[in-house]
């Protein structure tokens, strides 16, 4: 086994004099190395799919032709509106009334999720002959049953968003523009509830002359943890609507573990320097 001069600590192919910082640093390098294997819980870009399929990763579509959920790029008609050439993307397209020809895509993740940020970004057409469409976002349990959400919310036809929040809808206006992409970030917390953010601007609604950024499930248990998200057009009245979705991803609270070493060891390199000197 090498050897190295004593008052020397090691890490890796580094040599420090003995102190706790190296080890901190260390430590800190072995967190940061170890957050790639769980950096992502789900993603999808629909690059490996091919244009007028459904997505292959998904776990059920609704809604038949010519109620279309299907995968798109630059060539189809509607075309991809996200990335141009090489992109591809999901549509939902309802071209006929009722609920049961609501197109909807359902997928599962690998794990149930309590806490966690869902992101996609999304386009709403609206344009001639199209009603312009409420895209709607769903968190379910395993059993994918509309009373057992948590996360629900509508991107509405006016603009605005209509949040699920404990059981009721609130509406937060001139949060959503339609033609364009938006970028949209979930986060979910440990108590059931969520928050939202359009283009980096986080979603809010006035209650009681307060500003209420954070809402309640629709679904609060001990047990509730989220297996589906769903993507649907929610208004059954609408004969002519499309939307698109791209770059799907589930990430876990960020950093948590290397935050919590870092701050630790932060505190106690301090306190061992305040007692040598």
């Amino acid at each position: 086994m090498a050897s190295f001069p004593l008052g020397m600590t090691r890490c890796g192919n580094m040599k420090f004099p003995h102190s706790f910082a190296p080890l901190a640093i260390c430590l800190m390098a072995f967190l940061a190395s170890l957050s790639p294997v769980k950096g992502v819980i789900f993603s999808e870009d629909f690059q490996s799919d091919t244009p007028g399929t459904i997505p292959a990763s998904a776990a059920s579509v609704e809604g038949v032709p010519p109620n279309s959920v299907q995968v798109v790029d630059a060539s189809s008609t509607p075309a991809d509106p996200f990335g141009g050439e090489g992109n591809k993307s999901l549509m939902l397209e309802m071209t006929t009334t009722g609920a049961a020809n609501i197109p909807r895509v359902n997928w599962m993740t690998s794990e149930p999720i309590t806490v966690a940020t869902y992101i996609f970004d999304a386009y709403t057409y609206s344009g001639p002959g199209f009603t312009t469409p409420l895209l709607a976002f769903f968190t379910y349990r395993n059993d994918l049953v509309a009373a057992n959400t948590g996360v629900r919310f509508f991107f509405a036809s006016n603009g605005s968003i209509r949040v699920e929040d404990g059981g009721a809808f609130v509406t937060a206006s001139n949060q959503w523009t339609h033609n364009t992409v938006n970028h949209v970030e979930v986060t979910v917390y440990e108590d059931q509830t969520y928050s939202l953010t359009i283009n980096g601007v986080t979603v809010s609604y006035i209650v009681n002359e307060e500003e209420k950024t954070r809402f309640s499930f629709q679904t609060t248990d001990s047990m509730f943890a989220a297996t589906y998200f769903q993507f649907s057009i929610a208004d059954s009245g609408n004969s002519k609507s499309r939307v698109f979705v791209d770059n799907i991803q589930i990430i876990p609270e960020p950093g948590t573990s290397l935050l919590l070493g870092a701050a630790f060891l932060f505190g106690f390199t301090i306190r061992r320097k305040r007692s040598l000197a």
